[in-house]
């Protein structure tokens, strides 16, 4: 098998026994645990800070092994209250920013931006928005987005963008912005 096969198998294997691993877990728990849920949680466990979520792969995990690295986890930190959820018709995202491996469905256009209610994790402000296709979160106050799971900058979007971002949430107290 040449190197992009075996990647491409480890890729493969990676996503069916979290598939298993999340369908235990969710009965286990009781909870509505996502692949993305699993995904989040192996980084932090792992304790994975180099290329995550690709590093994943490497790891070689059967469902077994998720399972176990994974039911005492607190999921629930992951599924805080949604505030509100915009929905965009044009892609905030650079292009070449890589979605996650748990994505499994087509985006034709358009993405969906959830705000949460008392989300654990205030970075990069308070509030601010994640894109549920990939994992980044959006300052929405200066509009730089970041990766989640680095905490690193990817980019940042024009005062138009985040002022339409802005005036879709209603009712919200937002982090102050020299947009105007």
């Amino acid at each position: 098998m040449i190197n992009n096969e075996k990647i491409d198998q480890k890729l493969i294997n990676y996503i069916e026994a979290s598939l298993q691993a999340r369908l235990v877990l969710s009965e286990f728990l009781c909870l509505d645990i996502s692949g993305l849920d699993i995904q989040f949680a192996l980084v932090e466990v792992l304790s994975i800070s180099d290329h995550p979520p690709l590093s994943l792969i490497d790891h070689d995990l059967n469902a077994d092994k998720i399972v176990s690295l994974l039911k005492s986890f607190d999921f629930k930190k992951f599924h805080p209250e949604i505030l509100s959820e915009v929905i965009l018709t044009e892609s905030l995202l650079p292009e070449e920013f890589p979605r996650l491996l748990t994505e499994q469905t087509i985006r034709v256009k358009g993405e969906v931006w959830r705000i949460h209610k008392a989300d654990p994790d205030l970075f990069p402000s308070n509030p601010h928005a994640h894109n549920c296709e990939s994992g980044v979160v959006l300052h929405l106050g200066t509009g730089e987005m970041f990766d989640k799971s680095s905490k690193k900058s990817i980019g940042k979007i024009g005062c138009k963008k985040l002022l339409y971002i802005r005036s879709e949430l209603k009712s919200l107290t937002l982090p102050p912005t020299d947009c105007k």
